[in-house]
């Protein structure tokens, strides 16, 4: 299916790929961690050492990365 685009609806969707991308923080405080990932996952991860955690001055920082990495994981709690 072709579908015909004017130059200013390729330029915006250029801008939303590039601006998409841009925006996103390598590291992100604990709290968006917990927000977004839940905390009790995140705590885990740290826990088996999936995630590091990283002591900056009056915050605790988390590479997005690897909380992506972990959260991809399907299943990756240990069944008693």
């Amino acid at each position: 299916m072709l579908v015909d685009l004017t130059k200013i609806q390729l330029h915006y969707l250029e801008f939303l790929v590039t601006n998409e991308v841009k925006n996103e923080p390598e590291y992100i405080n604990q709290e968006q961690a917990y927000r977004r990932f839940k905390r009790c996952n995140v705590d885990r991860w740290v826990k088996n050492g999936v995630v590091k955690r990283h002591l900056r001055p009056k915050n605790i920082e988390f590479n997005l990365n690897e909380l992506r990495k972990a959260a991809a994981n399907r299943q990756d709690y240990l069944i008693l």
